[in-house]
């Protein structure tokens, strides 16, 4: 049994582990922030977030009701606006539109499996739209990687690609990915069929009745 939660500052502590101690979006420089700086960061993060702007990401809670009794697995994705991810400094050479969103860092434990990837991106972009978002950013590794695997800050191209986004820019062995959020319906309704075909049932409902503190 499967549930989507927002993330905010009372559901961090369902991250998966690495999460958790890793703010390497939240912050900038060469150095990676010690893992107890990092959750510091995130939860101070994460809690202004919310209350400026809004939950931002999905977590996905997998409760194990045949195997394990109890045990529960969680997958998460990031976005939230480039004006509030220190990082992009770093990596962006051009400057991004005040309202754009940025979405990073999808990451699960438990069984690797692209289908639930894609479902939880799908469910991402769907929120940002419903925040009346127009169009969301993504890094991508230029060749191979998973969006799931310990290099987990960007996504994969390919599985970008085949949900919908476009390349924009090539910064050396990163590439700068976009999606319009306004024609989401298009992108998305194929793509999902196809998920139900092999998942033989309904994908999760979107998470409509979230609320926002405020405009994407």
């Amino acid at each position: 049994m499967a549930e989507h939660l927002p993330l905010c500052a009372a559901t961090e502590d369902l991250l998966p582990g690495p999460c958790r101690s890793c703010a390497w979006w939240q912050t900038a420089g060469i150095a990676r922030v010690s893992p107890t700086t990092a959750a510091t960061v995130r939860t101070r993060w994460t809690a202004a977030l919310e209350q400026e702007w809004g939950c931002p990401g999905i977590i996905r809670k997998q409760v194990d009701t045949h195997r394990q009794p109890g045990t529960s697995t969680s997958w998460v994705v990031h976005y939230a606006p480039a004006s509030r991810l220190p990082r992009l400094r770093d990596l962006l050479m051009t400057q991004m539109a005040e309202d754009a969103v940025f979405l990073f860092c999808l990451r699960g434990e438990g069984v690797t499996d692209a289908r639930n990837a894609s479902m939880l991106l799908h469910l991402a972009l769907k929120r940002l739209k419903q925040q009346h978002s127009r169009e969301a950013y993504a890094f991508a590794h230029l060749e191979g990687g998973t969006p799931w695997d310990e290099n987990c800050e960007f996504f994969s191209r390919v599985f970008l690609q085949e949900n919908g986004f476009e390349e924009l820019h090539n910064y050396g062995d990163v590439v700068l990915m976009r999606v319009d959020l306004r024609t989401l319906l298009s992108v998305l309704a194929p793509l999902e069929n196809a998920l139900k075909r092999l998942l033989h049932s309904e994908p999760n409902p979107s998470p409509a009745a979230w609320s926002s503190r405020g405009p994407a």
